[in-house]
């Protein structure tokens, strides 16, 4: 996603005589929450919907649900389309045939959506004196000099139910990927495997891509280590990577997911509140100095999704050293989950705990913000 497109988008929705959101969900939600702060202060005139049902709400923040009409819209408006991506296709059919023309898709994965949170992120660290950095892709980042990338490994997390792509994305030479849970599926491949020396591979179904960072805790030894998705990459280039880690950069990561209205209600809503109050216990009995931490992120709207990040070392030791004793204790106290998707917990649990561990210390180290790329 070029900073000129997103840019060029943000001129057109001032131009606009006016703006629609089509969805009514938390993503729908989510946009207005950002669309609706600074930097955009941009005003919505209405919620669309295909149909209203029992689920659907009145309005969002003051403003009408609507069933979508055609005939509402005049020819400088603008309809924003934010859902899941699994409604995109759908709805994007409704509006074609409809001849509406100016859409702009800010559905939950998107890289334009990453664009749109970013500066609303940034704004909000300005007002509250966070001293997070924010990756530049115009290159004016504050980092500089020379750095060999062969000392930086990323690890690429992948299992066994991968989807295929429909997109080619060639692999760069700091990306190694591995398969996460490789103990549960006995499979040939040719990815690193995380079932190869100290590991916790078998846990996979409640720790998701986080066995693959035990086994790089346990395993690796590189002067920078990193961990993302087979459908989620690091936005930046190899010359960019090398710029920022010959520099001062401690930790990149991605851009933060927004709440609304809280990170605590929404993991409630999304997942068991039973799993949030017991990490709240372990945190308290275990790292009593991280309870003000806790409070704040729960009462946020914003935390740093998918375990992904590139840090330094030792950073990324002492992080480790800190998470897991945590995680390990609430699988203790939870233990399993009859349900699949409610049984990866431990993932879900370690993203929230992510987000406060480095805000805890956002003055210890220099934290870098970075969007991510959404592989189709």
């Amino acid at each position: 996603m070029k900073i000129e497109h997103f840019n060029n988008v943000v001129k057109q929705l001032k131009n606009a005589d006016k703006i629609y959101i089509y969805g009514a969900g938390d993503v729908a939600k989510e946009v207005y929450f950002c669309l609706s702060h600074e930097p955009y202060n941009f005003k919505i005139e209405a919620f669309y919907v295909t149909k209203i049902s029992e689920s659907t709400p009145s309005e969002i923040g003051g403003v009408k649900v609507v069933v979508f009409k055609r005939e509402n819209i005049c020819d400088n408006s603008i309809v924003i389309v934010s859902v899941l991506e699994k409604f995109r296709d759908e709805i994007s059919a409704i509006l074609e045939v409809n001849e509406i023309k100016n859409r702009i898709f800010l559905t939950f994965e998107s890289d334009l959506w990453s664009k749109f949170r970013s500066a609303l992120f940034e704004k909000h660290c300005l007002q509250m004196k966070y001293p997070y950095l924010f990756f530049k892709e115009n290159g004016q980042n504050i980092a500089s000099g020379d750095y060999d990338v062969e000392d930086c490994k990323v690890y690429v997390t992948r299992s066994t139910k991968d989807k295929p792509l429909k997109q080619t994305f060639e692999r760069r030479k700091w990306e190694y990927e591995i398969l996460a849970g490789a103990a549960l599926d006995n499979v040939n491949s040719s990815y690193v495997r995380d079932d190869k020396g100290e590991n916790i591979s078998l846990k996979n179904r409640k720790y998701c891509e986080l066995t693959a960072l035990y086994w790089m805790w346990k395993n690796t030894n590189d002067d920078y280590v990193g961990l993302s998705h087979y459908r989620r990459r690091f936005s930046f280039q190899s010359d960019d990577l090398k710029m920022l880690c010959s520099g001062d950069i401690d930790v990149i990561l991605t851009t933060p997911v927004i709440n609304v209205p809280s990170v605590q209600y929404m993991y409630g809503k999304n997942h068991d509140i039973h799993d949030w109050n017991v990490m709240k216990n372990v945190i308290g009995k275990m790292c009593p100095e991280y309870v003000t931490d806790f409070s704040v992120v729960g009462n946020s709207n914003y935390y740093i999704p998918y375990n992904m990040f590139i840090m330094k070392k030792m950073i990324f030791k002492e992080y480790c050293g800190w998470i897991f004793p945590v995680l390990e204790e609430c699988e203790r106290v939870i233990g399993d989950k009859d349900d699949a998707y409610q049984n990866r917990y431990i993932g879900f649990l370690a993203e929230r705990l992510m987000t406060m561990f480095f805000y805890h210390n956002r003055n210890n180290y220099h934290i870098m913000f970075s969007n991510k790329h959404f592989l189709e």
